[in-house]
């Protein structure tokens, strides 16, 4: 039976980065030396797909995520979620989790630099931070009993999100990536929710961040109150630390006018992930800025990046870069398989093709 046939270990491992995509029926490897998870069955010695989804590999333990799936979290993930609740003491978010995630009051970042309990005052001020239909970054704390998720957003980097948009692919196109904050060449800061929403904005660059901390350092040597001031300028005597450049970066990113120009480069990168999702292709900043620095060399208008054909077009041509990079590196790529080989290869069907070329 076709399917994308594994013949090695080393082998597998690769596919699975690759966003191998089976039907129901499709051979996924031989069974020997895995453990059947979720969505697939032993047949023949063989490990088969019994879903339409994506191959997912944890240890020795392969499953397949149905394409249609709901985000199912791990602790540690960075998600982008929609406030829909503002209850007592805690706000609930949509994650596109089979259920709300719950962010506590304690749990979030409040950019004054200094870590206290929350009081009476703070529960009636919830909506100055986080009301109805704000974005919002966190990552995942823990799960409760019933598997709904409770999120953390005590570092400075995570919080509230403005002057960007947010734009949604399928949750098992995503991988986890080293950094989940990315600030790609084109001056877009992308921030990459593993439940398959990402933000895009503007970036800040360090002479703005250097200006805002001198303005601020001014107005606390002037005589101002305000916490927001004396946190910088004591950070400002002794160097940014890392907390205070996000929180002040945060707080520039969203006080700001953005341009027209960032708003069409912002706009552009949006497209570019929304033609990624549209063709079931791993979202991450290497595809952002391919397919991005492809439609600036076509001369592609901006409008016409949500044309189907045109997607088409640069996904197809994103393709067809990965394929000749993946022939450069054949001769080496198989002698590192035939080395680990755990599986006979007569009895493994064809590789898998990937999805771009068949657009």
């Amino acid at each position: 039976m076709d399917g994308p046939g594994m013949e090695t270990d080393a082998g597998l491992a690769e596919a699975l980065t690759d966003n191998v995509i089976v039907t129901p029926g499709d051979v996924i490897c031989r069974s020997a030396g895995f453990v059947r998870g979720h969505g697939t069955f032993v047949r023949e010695a063989m490990l088969v797909a019994s879903v339409a989804g994506v191959v997912h590999r944890v240890n020795r333990v392969v499953s397949v995520r149905p394409v249609g799936s709901r985000y199912v979290g791990e602790v540690g993930d960075v998600v982008v979620g929609r406030v829909t609740e503002v209850a007592a003491k805690r706000w609930r978010v949509d994650v596109r989790g089979r259920q709300d995630a719950v962010l506590l009051l304690s749990g979030l970042h409040m950019g004054e630099g200094t870590q206290r309990r929350m009081t009476a005052e703070d529960q009636l001020g919830m909506r100055k931070h986080l009301q109805e239909g704000d974005l919002v970054c966190a990552d995942v704390h823990t799960f409760f009993s019933d598997g709904g998720m409770s999120l953390h957003a005590r570092s400075a980097q995570y919080g509230k999100l403005q002057n960007g948009c947010a734009v949604s692919v399928p949750p098992f196109l995503i991988q986890r990536l080293a950094a989940h904050f990315v600030t790609l060449p084109c001056g877009v800061d992308i921030v990459v929710g593993m439940n398959g929403v990402i933000w895009v904005a503007e970036s800040v660059s360090d002479e703005e961040l250097e200006a805002a901390a001198a303005a601020e350092e001014a107005a606390a040597r002037a005589g101002s109150s305000s916490s927001s001031s004396s946190f910088a300028a004591t950070h400002r005597s002794r160097g940014l630390s890392s907390a205070a450049k996000a929180s002040l970066r945060r707080r520039v990113a969203a006080e700001r006018e953005v341009t027209a120009e960032a708003r069409r480069r912002v706009a552009r990168v949006r497209a570019c992930i929304a033609a990624l999702g549209w063709a079931l292709l791993a979202v991450t900043p290497a595809h952002i800025m391919a397919l991005y620095s492809s439609a600036e060399a076509a001369g592609t208008p901006l409008v016409s990046l949500s044309d189907p054909a045109v997607m088409a077009e640069l996904v197809r041509g994103l393709g067809e870069e990965e394929e000749e990079d993946d022939d450069e590196d054949e001769s080496g790529a198989a002698a590192a398989a035939g080395a680990d080989a755990e599986f006979d290869s007569a009895s493994v069907p064809a590789p898998v093709v990937k999805v771009a070329a068949a657009l």
